[in-house]
């Protein structure tokens, strides 16, 4: 519903003076409520509504104009409050006439009536992100599924959305998750449409606000330890990662060495960007306080010279610069085996084709499917070994998205600042730790993923 107002000079064109009216518009029909002031055409003002300064009584006029506004549109929102009103006579009858010898008038929109499918589909052409759009279709595609009739988008009201929650309740009863997400798209798509002026800003609908609770997705240093010395016995039976356990495992462990990398940064590196060298450790290097504790290595081991895989890459997810510094030694068979034969411009990970362009959607799909299947064949193995199980016995099923709490937990046990794993794994920084708070450097990094990944190493 809208309402505004205007001069209505349709009634007759030989007058000098028109009637200002209050316009209603609802349901496909504009209802118009004559105040008790008019005004010549050429000193109403269409843009702002109210009579121009070109009227010596413009000021009165329009005090006169906004306190009858303000008592229809008062009205109105009662009825919408207070009984759900959705009929137009309904809501408009009974107001107190304004000394005015006209009629309210009753007339078709020429607006098509707005549903509720409008209103999600408007909020999706909003959005920019892939996956998030996907989420609001998935709400347009239950909502179209549980209505039979189409609901207008200016009839929505409280037993409406009960309604709908209810269903939620039915449908998702054991997947509080989903719920509460399908009840904050529903609660986001309403708060744009006040915004963009759909529906009544003042009209308020009450959604319950359901607790999500998040997936544990912490690995525990026993469980990950697990994992590497899984890796580490399948590959001294198939060191040509010729078994598809050896290799998604490979993957799972390169990517927690990769420093967590979310399975879309993974799968978009270029063997390019990948570069093997050796790190020497600073001349003026020393064992002082202010050097990242290592437990794994003694004093002699850390001044020796590290093999190293350098990547320089950014999440597409925040934009951050991100440096991967990864022991080459304990990766070499994997590396190896994905790095075999391709060109410069290959994808490192065989996911995407270097020489193949897709939409946003293909992309998305394909990049879900290869590693769900990876995830699967991971959890094969685990389970076939019987590591599937953390130590309180709990099942636990683990994707792509572990392997970064997996080097975050790692890293933290060696006591690294907390700002640090920060850089590392490429989350927004503050201008204190950007501009004053020292970075870790390449060798600390190395010296880290040393330890890190020695449960590999002969």
């Amino acid at each position: 519903m809208t309402i505004t107002k205007q001069i209505y000079s349709e009634i007759d064109d030989s007058l000098d003076n028109y009637p200002v009216m209050i316009k209603i518009e609802h349901h496909g029909l504009v209802k118009r409520i004559p105040t008790s002031v008019t005004c010549r055409e050429e000193h109403w003002d269409n843009q702002k509504c109210l009579v121009s300064d070109k009227d010596t009584l413009h000021r009165i006029k329009n005090e006169t104009i906004e306190s009858q506004f303000r008592r229809v549109a008062g009205k109105i929102q009662d009825y919408l409050d207070n009984y759900l009103a959705d009929n137009l006579e309904t809501i408009c009858d009974g107001f107190g006439k304004p000394n005015s010898t006209l009629p309210a008038i009753i007339t078709k929109s020429n607006n098509p009536r707005l549903t509720l499918y409008n209103l999600i589909e408007s909020k999706i052409d909003s959005i920019s992100t892939l996956n998030t759009r996907r989420g609001y279709k998935s709400l347009l595609n239950y909502c179209k599924t549980i209505y039979g009739n189409v609901p207008y988008a200016d009839s929505l009201d409280r037993n409406f959305f009960s309604e709908f929650d209810a269903r939620l309740k039915k449908d998702y009863q054991s997947r509080q998750p989903t719920r509460h997400l399908m009840l904050a798209r529903m609660r986001a798509v309403l708060n744009y449409a006040r915004e963009n002026g759909t529906l009544p800003l003042s009209v308020t609908f009450k959604l319950p606000k359901v607790p999500l609770r998040p997936r544990d997705r912490n690995l525990s240093e026993t469980s990950i330890r697990n994992i590497f010395l899984l890796y580490k016995k399948l590959l001294s039976s198939d060191p040509e990662l010729r078994h598809s356990y050896t290799f998604s495992l490979g993957l799972f462990v390169l990517d927690i060495a990769f420093q967590g990398l979310a399975p879309v940064d993974f799968a978009s590196l270029k063997v390019n960007q990948i570069k093997i060298s050796n790190l020497y450790p600073p001349e003026s290097i020393k064992r002082v306080t202010h050097n990242l504790p290592i437990h794994s290595f003694d004093i002699h081991n850390q001044y020796r010279p590290i093999e190293v895989i350098l990547i320089r890459t950014s999440r597409q997810k925040t934009g951050q610069q991100v440096t991967i510094v990864a022991s080459y030694k304990p990766l070499r068979h994997i590396i190896d085996y994905l790095m075999k034969d391709k060109d410069n411009n290959d994808f490192l990970i065989p996911c995407f084709k270097a020489d193949k362009t897709y939409t946003p959607e293909q992309r998305q799909d394909r990049l879900a499917n290869y590693f769900y299947k990876i995830s699967c064949q991971i959890n094969n193995a685990m389970k076939h070994a019987g590591i599937d199980h953390d130590e309180m016995g709990e099942h636990r099923r683990v994707t792509f998205y572990y392997a970064r709490h997996a080097f975050c937990n790692l890293i933290d046990g060696l006591d690294v600042p907390r700002y640090l794993i920060q850089h590392m794994i490429g989350h927004r920084t503050t201008v204190l730790e950007t501009n004053y708070l020292r970075k870790i450097t390449p060798w600390e990094q190395a010296q880290l993923s040393n330890a890190i990944l020695s449960p590999l190493l002969d």
